[in-house]
C-alpha cells in the first residue's frame, strides 16, 4: 500500500477527502527536508485539495514554502479558500503576485471575491494588476456589494452593477465576463451602500450612449 494511502484515515467512505494523520505529515516533512522532490510529488500528487490545505497548515513555515515551490507548476487553486488567512498569506508570498493572481482567476467567482476581500489594500492592488480584465471587473463588482447584502446573494442569478458605472463600462463588463447568467433581460443598479436602486432593461442599455451613467437610466 502506498504511503499516500497508508498514512491517511478515512473520515467517510462517501467523501473524497481524508483526515491526514501525523505520520503522513512527518513523512512529507522528511521528504521536503531531504530535497526528495520525486518522493514529495508521489506523496501529494493525488491529495484532495482539502487535504492539501490541511497539510500546508500543519507543516512549519519553512517546509510549507518548500512544498509550495515543489508543486508550483501544478498548484491547485481550490486549496486557497480552504486555508487559514495567515497560511494563505504565506502561500501568496511564496507564489508571488503573478502566480497567485493566476490561481485566483481559476476559482469560482464567490471564492475569488472572498479571498480578494481578505487581502490588504496594497496586496489587492498588486494582484488585481495581474488579473485578466474580465476577472478583475467581476471581483470588483462582487466587492462593491456588501458580503451579506441582497445584491451579493443574488450575484449568481442576476447582473448587478454600481450606479456610477457608465453604459460603456457595463457593456464591456458583460462582454468580457465568463459567469453571467445564460439569459437575462435587465441589469440591476445598486448604490454605494449596496442597496438596489432600480433596474435598466437590456434594450434601453444597448440603445444608450457609452458615456451615460447607469443611475440615469433607471426605470
Amino acid at each position: 500500500m502506498s504511503d499516500t494511502i497508508a498514512h491517511r484515515k478515512f473520515t467517510s467512505e462517501a467523501e473524497d477527502s481524508f483526515e491526514l494523520d501525523a505520520e503522513f505529515v512527518r513523512t512529507v516533512a522528511e521528504a521536503l527536508r531531504t530535497d526528495d522532490k520525486e518522493r514529495v510529488r508521489d506523496l501529494v500528487v493525488d491529495l484532495h485539495y482539502a487535504d492539501l490545505a490541511d497539510l500546508l497548515e500543519r507543516l512549519d513555515q519553512d517546509d510549507r514554502r518548500i512544498l509550495i515551490e515543489d508543486i508550483r507548476d501544478d498548484f491547485n487553486a481550490d486549496v486557497l479558500p480552504e486555508l487559514a488567512e495567515q497560511v494563505r498569506d504565506d502561500v501568496m508570498t511564496t507564489l508571488g503576485f503573478e502566480d497567485f493572481a493566476t490561481a485566483l482567476a481559476e476559482l469560482d467567482s464567490d471564492d475569488a471575491i472572498y479571498i480578494a476581500g481578505k487581502l490588504a489594500d496594497t496586496e489587492r492592488e498588486q494582484v488585481f494588476a495581474r488579473l485578466p480584465q474580465a476577472t478583475r471587473m467581476q471581483i470588483e463588482q462582487g466587492l462593491a456589494l456588501h458580503e451579506h447584502s441582497a445584491g451579493r446573494m443574488m450575484q449568481r442569478e442576476l447582473v448587478a452593477v454600481p450606479n456610477y458605472w457608465t453604459v460603456g463600462e457595463t457593456i464591456d463588463y458583460m462582454r468580457a465576463a465568463r459567469n453571467l447568467p445564460h439569459k437575462f433581460y435587465v441589469v440591476f443598479v445598486v448604490d454605494p451602500r449596496n442597496r438596489p436602486q432600480g433596474l435598466v432593461e437590456l434594450g434601453r442599455l444597448l440603445r444608450s450612449k457609452r458615456p451615460e451613467r447607469m443611475k440615469d437610466l433607471i426605470d
